[in-house]
């Protein structure tokens, strides 16, 4: 039972600032778009947001264990710092699709409805500009990540606190 609860609290330890992180990207972008579509009647999805969030924050902390994305950790720190940019933007990109995809789904869209409301969607530039917003903060994200793995957490925090 102990080392059950240890495994979960190590688990949630890391989940919590990704989902965190996540839940206020996630919000950035659908609001950044939103706002571009000067459509000022906010469409938040407290639940698909949070969902969403949750599901990358699993994704990020299983991610980080698979040799695929630890792919240039032998290298200097800009290439894992891209590399997992890159395919954290991806994640999030397939991520706000298929939540945009659900919202219709529960609202009672027909699947050609669905397609096609999608793909007007990412033809959009709104859409694009906040995809930009998830990158950059993924980037700022990830490079903060990387810099605490390499120098250690309490040399971070002793840094930033004193």
């Amino acid at each position: 039972m102990k080392k059950m609860f240890n495994w979960l609290s190590e688990e949630l330890s890391l989940m919590i600032p990704v989902f965190i992180f996540f839940f206020c990207a996630f919000t950035l972008a659908d609001f950044t778009e939103v706002m571009m579509k000067k459509e000022y009647m906010l469409h938040y999805n407290f639940i698909l947001i949070a969902c969403g969030s949750l599901v990358m924050a699993k994704g990020v902390v299983l991610a980080d264990k698979t040799p695929f994305i630890q792919y240039f950790s032998k290298k200097p720190l800009i290439y894992s710092i891209v590399w997992k940019t890159i395919v954290y933007s991806c994640a999030s990109l397939a991520i706000r699709l298929i939540e945009h995809v659900i919202h219709l789904w529960i609202h009672g869209e027909k699947m050609h409805s669905i397609i096609t409301q999608t793909a007007s969607r990412v033809e959009l530039i709104p859409f694009w500009l906040g995809q930009m917003w998830l990158s950059v903060l993924l980037f700022i994200f990830i490079s903060y990540r990387e810099l605490i793995y390499v120098v250690g957490t309490e040399k971070v925090r002793k840094i930033f606190f004193g």
